[in-house]
């Protein structure tokens, strides 16, 4: 039982047992004190606000650039009214505003737009209303329209039908009709009527008629008196379309909830609800009662729920109204939706994988030490017994481990001592046994010749000569001229050619006796990684810089930049793209992109133009090294005038030409940052299509 407990099998089992269950008490403690599966909650709450900050940035830009954006034919209907009084509306031939306001109507991609008089007659008041059931496909004509306003008349001098619910004029309920009577009440406030849009709670026009929310404007005439309201509708079927459950789960999701703060009674107020599951898990009827769980991320757990299942929301507010404005205080918030089971699920997945890997770890590793332990003994005792019965030429006496098998090794040692063969050879040997491409060097203080491996010669490139040995100040030679080409990025590697793609890396050691040296070929490692570098950098499908990689190079042109030159910074947006995706698809969108492209390139040549694209449709180009900034302005208007002759014909013989609209920012301010510059440039691109689509605007600093 002594000399057992003497034995390395059992004493190299004790450690391994020993050390599996230390490391099993570690990764316990870590799990339970580290806050792995605390940072894997908070990462799920980062995810869920991240993508309802996105989608509600979406719906924030549709509204300002598509829903809301009337004021061009607010004023051109006002001007057909100019001279009407509000006494005068019953008599005024409605027919006329018809042409701008199917044309307001087309080009918001709203479902619907009306204009209503004020004038009440014995039916009610003058309207003109139009609805379109399906903004995304339009017709060249209006048979895709339904009238639910005005002369049937105008419908037929229109070729359009009329709506199942169609009313000849308006007639106003004060208790459902506040999108008429909020905006017309407060006309008085300013005489800039888009201050006094207003976004109506949903509501049904008339009893058997679709729910819809509104948008509307006071209509002003010369006198700036109101005598009327024109708007934008939108049925809650299409405004679903902008609100896709899949964005937060693929699969039985339960959406996004648009809510509304409730003045009076200072509570949360769903007015919209993302479809039948969400609504048997939440009572939409009622305000929304929300408790506050991650206040960096808005995400809170919602109280009043119909199940037992826990309900959490990220809330985001929606900014509809400017400030100083009538309806300022009227807060709506887009909420996204998750149950705690799928918000959770990977946290759930990763505590389950680490305590079942725990436990196999445990199992497997005593089980495998008790394996593994008595299976190195045993070669460790016969290899003793073989090189003990070998002869000895030389006997030499080796203190005693006190473990019985070492004891044993170390005797057949003292054995085979001077069996040993010279390290050289030794070094040699071992390398050509792993058949991979290493070689190594030996050099000598004492020795005017260096001794290499078969392989060092070929890894190096140098000549080898006198059977394995290169003279020494040849070798040096050689060496310094080698590892002067060195990779900044990773210690220790070199390239062997500045013409060719080899790089080795080297390794030295002193000793008393020698300098040792290791080389490697790691030219697929280097390979490799350049190759990954220029997939982060560039955007798959147009091979340009992407956002990351823009900045650098612009910061790095920046710092080195040439104080005599002239520079810009510019921002495009592709102006019909969303459309051709929508209507031909994806690829012919990427087609249009590519041609987009092709033009922004040829504002100059890479010495004076740096291309990067930010996202779907909008890139960033640096014109940089030029006199003066006429010639920066040149080459733009020689770009849109290009783009006037550019096209895309698609599969189905429509010839859509390319647009595009640009911000300039001139970088002549040199305490501004990037981000100041690229702010500037985004402002002057959403002047320009402001002012209209496939211009430029230049930023004013």
């Amino acid at each position: 039982m002594k000399n057992q407990s003497k034995s390395i099998a059992f004493r190299l089992t004790t450690f391994i047992i020993g050390v599996i269950l230390l490391q099993a008490l570690l990764m316990a403690g870590s799990l339970m004190g580290g806050g792995v599966l605390k940072q894997a909650k908070e990462n799920a709450f980062k995810s869920l606000s991240s993508v309802v900050s996105s989608r509600r940035n979406f719906l924030e830009l549709e509204m300002r650039n598509r829903w809301t954006n009337i004021d061009t034919f607010a004023v051109q209907i006002s001007e057909l009214v100019g001279d009407l009084s509000p006494e005068d509306t019953l008599n005024f031939d409605m027919s006329s505003l018809s042409d701008d306001l199917i044309a307001m109507l087309r080009t918001s991609k709203a479902t619907g737009a009306y204009v209503i008089l004020t004038g009440t007659g014995e039916h009610g008041q003058p309207a003109l209303y139009f609805r379109d059931y399906d903004p995304v496909m339009t017709s060249y004509s209006n048979n895709d329209l339904y009238m639910i306003m005005g002369s049937s008349e105008v419908a037929r001098d229109l070729k359009i039908p009329l709506d199942q619910s169609w009313r000849f004029m308006f007639e106003p309920d004060l208790t459902k009709h506040e999108f008429y009577f909020k905006p017309y009440n407060n006309s008085s406030l300013s005489n800039n009527t888009s201050l006094l849009g207003y976004w109506s709670k949903p509501f049904k026009l008339f009893e058997n008629d679709m729910e819809i929310m509104t948008y509307s404007m006071p209509l002003l005439n010369s006198d700036n008196e109101p005598i009327g309201i024109v708007g934008i509708e939108l049925t809650l079927n299409y405004l679903t379309q902008f609100l896709p459950a899949t964005d937060l789960q693929a699969k039985d999701s339960l959406g996004y909830m648009i809510v509304r703060k409730d003045q009076e009674i200072g509570a949360l107020m769903p007015v919209f609800s993302g479809g039948a599951l969400q609504k048997r898990l939440i009572d939409v009827s009622k305000p929304l009662e929300l408790l506050s769980v991650a206040e960096s991320y808005n995400v809170s757990k919602v109280s009043n729920v119909v199940t037992d299942e826990k309900v959490f929301a990220s809330i985001d507010r929606l900014n509809l109204y400017a400030y100083n404005t009538p309806f300022e205080n009227e807060t709506w918030y887009l909420i996204g939706l998750m149950r705690e089971s799928d918000l959770f699920s990977y946290v759930n997945r990763i505590q389950n994988i680490l305590w079942l890997s725990l436990g196999l770890a445990v199992v497997v590793g005593i089980i495998g030490g008790i394996f593994f332990s008595y299976r190195f003994s045993k070669p460790i005792i016969s290899l003793s017994k073989e090189v003990a019965a070998a002869p000895a030429n030389l006997k030499i006496k080796m203190t005693e481990t006190g473990i019985l098998e070492v004891d044993d090794l170390a005797r057949a040692m003292e054995k085979a001592n001077n069996n040993m063969i010279d390290s050289a050879s030794r070094l040699s040997r071992v390398i050509d046994m792993f058949e991979v491409p290493i070689g190594a060097f030996e050099m000598k203080p004492d020795s005017d010749l260096v001794y290499v491996t078969p392989l060092l010669s070929s890894l190096l490139e140098i000549e080898q000569t006198l059977d394995g040995y290169i003279g020494k100040k040849e070798f040096l030679e050689h060496l310094s001229t080698v590892m002067a080409e060195f990779e900044t990025e990773d210690s220790g590697t070199y390239r062997i050619n500045p013409g060719k793609d080899k790089w080795v890396k080297i390794r030295t050691t002193r000793t008393d006796a020698s300098i040792i040296g290791v080389v490697m070929d790691v030219t697929e490692d280097v390979l490799e990684k350049n190759q990954i570098k220029k997939d982060r950098d560039l955007d798959p499908l147009t091979k340009l810089l992407n956002r990351k990689a823009f900045q650098i190079r612009y910061e790095k042109w920046f710092g080195t930049r040439k104080p005599d030159t002239v520079a810009a910074l510019l921002m495009f947006d592709l102006d019909h793209l969303k459309r051709v995706n929508d209507t031909y698809g994806h690829k012919w969108g990427d087609g249009y992109i590519l041609k987009a492209v092709d033009l922004i390139k040829s504002l100059g040549n890479a010495e004076n133009v740096v291309v990067g694209r930010r996202s779907g449709d909008e890139f960033v180009v640096l014109m940089r090294n030029y006199k003066e900034k006429t010639a920066i302005v040149n080459a733009l208007e020689g770009l849109f005038e290009s783009m006037k002759l550019s096209t895309l014909i698609y599969e189905d013989g429509t010839n859509i030409q390319i647009s595009m609209s640009c911000g300039i920012c001139y970088l002549d301010q040199t305490d501004l940052s990037y981000e100041d510059y690229l702010q500037h440039a985004d402002d002057a691109l959403y002047k320009a299509k402001h002012n209209g689509k496939g211009g430029w605007s230049q930023a004013q600093i």
